[in-house]
């Protein structure tokens, strides 16, 4: 549960970011939430190739945060 709540934190605070730039340290600046890297570079049209790893969320989840890296789902704006 600690993860799946800063992974939402994180997301949100990528979501609703004026300047979409990655760190220059890549996936090793976001430390133990490093999986959600390739799912902003994604949500930002960074990296639309990146494969999206399997994140240690409940299932209920998964598919969400998959659906949010594709524009698909949104948790700032309705």
């Amino acid at each position: 549960m600690p993860y799946l709540g800063a992974a939402v934190a994180l997301l949100i605070a990528a979501e609703a970011a004026s300047q979409r730039i990655p760190p220059a340290a890549g996936a090793q600046w976001f430390g133990p939430l490093s999986g959600l890297h390739a799912y902003i570079l994604r949500r930002w049209g960074l990296g639309p190739d990146e494969d999206l790893s399997d994140l240690p969320v409940p299932d209920g989840f998964k598919l969400l945060f998959r659906d949010w890296a594709t524009r698909q789902a949104d948790f700032v704006s309705p």
